[in-house]
């Protein structure tokens, strides 16, 4: 029989376009059958070269010294040299020919089953299947033993759909398989789908009767269980006669790569009842196990075990220990771990930084890259998505920018999971433009890629183009899965555009995805944002299943209504009694409501039943909590929050240096700030805002120019509002020179600019600047507001400027058209009557289109007591009790009055009037108001 034809044409289709030398030896062997012709060339070169001594097969050194001496060889010699490079595992590509190329030229029968079967199984170890096929195909009639190496080394090399392939092909040829070739496929039949094909190959072992053996039920028990059937792989085990720690392993294995992390532990206990010790295999899986469930104690345990059996130094277990251990959050013992292995795989470091950074410690994850790349550790596609997902957490374009051309170098930047974490990164820094540039210039723009396009939209606050987006991905005729239609629907929250909503949810229901966990609760999520309360919660109750997710949208939605906190609580009521335990998005969903009810007592609740569900805070729930605390003012409950969060990103830094801001505490938050970078997080917008905003509150000019400075080095966008935070921080430290150079490069002027720069004039005394840039600012065609001229009015009190302050007064409404309000009235008041000119001051009071309020009369009141005007100061007293009757100020003022003026009478009248009024001194005397 010939050589497999159908071997020569898949050799051809699966290696020729990346290797043309291969595809010319597959061409030329159908048109040459003489076997030799195929390998001449490389005969040929083989004579010239020299072996390398390096393999560990100075036999063969030997052998090629004595055939170009002319002498012959023995098969035997050959044969003893191929099993020394087999058993060896020799990967030495080079000799591997060569030996191939010796058994050519010194003319062996290509039928010798020994060898034959020894170079291909050479060629395997060495992973070049092309050269291994090549032989094969070559062959006039392999036997069985041929058979069995050749699909074997497919099987070995992760090829097992070939090596099935084979199988069949060889079944169809009318060859019958012995039980070990029955096995040996049936090994191959390891991956999901394959388990048609191993109940086949079942069968024949049930047919020829060879399925008994321990052997056998171990090698079919691992293939049910690697297809994810334990039902079979159940029957096969509970029959299995003496069950060894290979087949304890195999279930076990089976177990813990399909999930089932509880039964793998199980069966680790009762296989240890049974009095077997654990090999190094089933320690690895249970610690698999361990990982998925996240169960630090059990890993504990088995961490002891192998410690006790001395396995720790295997790298298989030191690698599975590591991912458990992080995946448990326990990042000091994975470290540990990390550190006292002797060898360091690419998994290894893999595995650590996978940690790192699900742990969100990207920084950390970072410089363990740093060091694995001076170790010579290659780059795969898991360990470079893993690091660009660290630049994303620590919006670090900069090493992301870095990390992206290596990947371009590495050849890793086409993979799709590597491209969807750069479009991620990318928007995480805010760098949207590059983001797109990435998604743009993929070659297979799958649904994948548009799902984090349009969620970095999404998230990026850009709705119109996450929106615009999604409709080109439909005109694109790419579809859409629940990832593009759940942010589609967050777009439409987004901007409260209840139109377009209800036309995706109406795709959505065309599509048929509609009882989709995630975008069940998205609907709910867009209707409560359009405030369509009624509409989510008629979504809410039609789904069929109600998560914790729906839960938390419906609750969210109302908790973002301010008069509807009550509601939020109840629905938090209703879905703990239907729910076993709330999760931490619903815990945050709540404390949202606690947040506009202001009630700390109900906030406090919901943070005890969060200890008490004995789950560790994510960043969401952690931030959320944090969030509460200072908007209900407790700010040191919120610093003890934020000490015992373990993990903490920007958004946590930035509330509670916001909360410092806000309440005034500008040291703290300026502390605050600094730690933040000590930690390796850089600053975004809303922290640069808060600090300047704290050393503007702080006077501290040294910490606001480090921080100017911090922001020129920062990827943080310098836009209007930053720039004007920056004159109005300059300003308030007193440098107006720092000031007016930051105002004098804007490219753009607002209200807010002028009005900031003026204030800062007006802080400083500096009437001539302030009057300056109100000139400008008019002749820019931009009006001053209510509150710009508050400011101006009250700097030319402080100085006393009575002209300028006219003249202000007087532009609000002719040429500004401010209305006055009672603040400016006061400052005008106070300022007028302060230099004595009492009743111009009055004049103003009674002419004035605002009615006056009692703090106007009161400052009038103060100068006429200055001044010892008893008739004017009367008639400001009888204005400032009609209007605020319980004021005691008013009648201290007058009592002291008339007491400059000794009118005794008049003092007695006004002690009567404040005993029948019950007005009381509330602690101050005469003298202290008189003073």
């Amino acid at each position: 029989m010939r050589a497999p034809f159908f071997l020569i044409r898949v050799c051809k289709y699966r290696y020729g376009y990346c290797c043309p030398r291969a595809a010319e030896f597959t061409g030329s062997h159908q048109q040459q059958p003489q076997p030799v012709s195929c390998f001449a060339t490389v005969a040929n070169c083989s004579a010239a070269e020299t072996l390398d001594t390096n393999c560990n097969a100075k036999e063969l050194d030997s052998l090629l010294q004595l055939h170009r001496a002319g002498e012959i060889i023995a098969s035997e010699s050959l044969l003893s040299a191929l099993n020394i490079l087999v058993e060896a595992k020799s990967k030495e590509i080079s000799v591997c020919r060569k030996v191939h190329a010796l058994m050519i030229s010194v003319g062996f029968s290509l039928n010798t089953v020994d060898l034959n079967r020894a170079c291909i199984s050479l060629f395997g170890h060495s992973s070049r299947l092309f050269d291994a096929n090549l032989l094969f195909a070559s062959l006039e009639d392999p036997n069985p033993l041929i058979w069995h190496a050749i699909i074997s080394v497919h099987a070995t090399v992760e090829e097992q759909r070939f090596a099935l392939f084979i199988y069949f092909q060889m079944m169809e040829k009318g060859m019958k398989p012995n039980k070990s070739l029955h096995l040996c496929a049936l090994k191959a039949c390891s991956y999901p789908d394959a388990l048609g094909h191993g109940r086949l190959i079942h069968s024949y072992l049930l047919r020829d009767g060879k399925e008994s053996g321990v052997v056998v039920g171990t090698i079919l028990l691992n293939f049910y269980a690697a297809c994810g059937n334990f039902d079979d792989a159940q029957n096969i085990f509970t029959r299995l006669p003496n069950k060894n720690i290979v087949s304890w392993g195999a279930f076990i294995a089976g177990c813990a790569q399909h999930r089932k992390d509880h039964l793998a532990l199980e069966l680790y206990e009762e296989m240890q009842n049974m009095g077997l010790a654990p090999d190094a295999d089933v320690l690895s899986s249970v610690l698999k196990a361990c990982s998925g469930i996240k169960d630090l104690l059990q890993g504990l345990l088995i961490h002891d075990k192998v410690i006790r059996q001395s396995v720790e130094g295997n790298i298989v277990i030191g690698n599975t220990l590591i991912d458990m251990y992080a995946k448990c959050g326990d990042l000091v013992d994975a470290q540990q771990v990390f550190d006292t292995l002797p060898k360091k795989t690419a998994v290894t470091w893999s595995s650590m930084l996978a940690g790192y950074v699900s742990n969100g410690l990207g920084f950390h994850a970072l410089d363990l890259f740093m060091k694995s790349h001076s170790n010579d550790i290659c780059l795969n596609t898991f360990i470079g998505s893993s690091l660009i997902k660290s630049c994303g957490q620590l919006c670090d374009s900069e090493k992301g920018r870095i990390l992206h051309s290596y990947l371009v170098d590495s050849g890793h930047e086409a993979d799709s999971v590597v491209k969807n974490a750069l479009i991620d990164m990318y928007f995480k820094c805010g760098c949207l433009s590059e983001a797109y540039t990435v998604f743009d210039s993929s070659c297979t723009r799958d649904v994948v890629a548009w799902g984090s396009l349009i969620s970095g939209f999404v998230q990026a606050g850009s709705h119109n183009v996450a929106l615009s987006l999604f409709g080109q991905m439909h005109q694109e005729n790419r579809g859409g899965n629940s990832v593009t239609f759940s942010c589609a629907l967050q777009a439409c929250a987004g901007i409260r555009d209840l139109t377009k909503g209800r036309l995706i949810h109406y795709q959505v229901v065309v599509v048929g995805i509609e009882d989709d966990d995630t975008i069940g609760s998205t609907l709910v999520d867009m209707y409560a944002k359009c405030l369509c309360l009624m509409e989510a919660q008629k979504v809410f109750e039609s789904l069929s299943i109600k998560t914790p997710i729906s839960w938390g949208a419906l609750i969210d939605g109302f908790a973002s209504q301010d008069d509807h906190g009550h509601l939020a609580f109840g629905l938090f009521q209703k879905m703990k009694d239907e729910l076993s335990l709330p999760n931490m998005v619903l815990f945050s969903s709540v404390l949202k409501a606690c947040c506009k009810s202001g009630s700390v007592q109900e906030g406090r609740l919901i943070h005890s039943q969060m200890i008490c569900s004995g789950s560790q805070f994510d960043l969401v729930a952690g931030n959320s909590l944090l969030d509460m605390y200072i908007k209900t003012g407790s700010i040191e409950d919120a610093h003890k929050v934020f000490d015992e969060l373990i993990n903490r990103d920007i958004t946590t830094w930035a509330c509670l240096i916001s909360g410092y801001t806000e309440l005034c505490n500008y040291t703290s938050a300026i502390e605050l700030f600094r730690d933040m970078q000590k930690v390796g997080i850089g600053p975004n917008k809303i922290t640069i805002l808060c600090a300047l905003k704290a050393c503007g509150g702080a006077g501290s000019l040294e910490q606001g120019r480090l921080l100017h400075a911090t922001l020129c080095l920062s990827e943080v966008e310098v836009d209007l509002a930053v720039e004007n935070a920056l004159i109005d921080m300059y300003s308030r430290c007193g440098s107006m020179e720092d000031a007016q150079i930051v105002f004098s490069v804007l490219h753009e002027l607002d209200l807010i600019s002028w009005g900031t720069i003026i204030d800062g004039y007006a802080l400083q005394g500096s009437i001539d600047m302030v009057g300056h840039y109100s000139n400008n600012m008019r002749m820019q065609g931009i009006m001053m507001d209510e509150g710009v001229f508050s400011s101006v009015l009250s700097v030319c009190r402080q100085v006393g400027h009575v002209p300028e302050a006219r003249r202000f007064f007087l532009n609000m409404k002719e040429n500004h058209q401010v209305t006055t309000n009672a603040t400016h009235l006061n400052c005008m008041v106070d300022l007028i009557a302060r230099t004595g000119q009492l009743y111009d001051a009055e004049n103003l009071l009674a002419n004035m289109p605002v009615e006056a309020d009692a703090i106007c009369w009161m400052s009038l009141l103060t100068s006429c007591k200055i001044y010892g005007n008893v008739q004017l100061g009367r008639r400001c007293f009888e204005k400032a009790v009609l209007i605020e009757p319980e004021c005691a100020a008013s009648y201290i003022l007058m009592w002291g009055i008339y007491a400059d003026a000794e009118q005794w009478d008049e003092m007695e009248k006004i002690i009567q009037m404040r005993q029948l009024t019950q007005v009381s001194w509330t602690g101050e005397t005469c003298e202290d108001v008189l003073s």
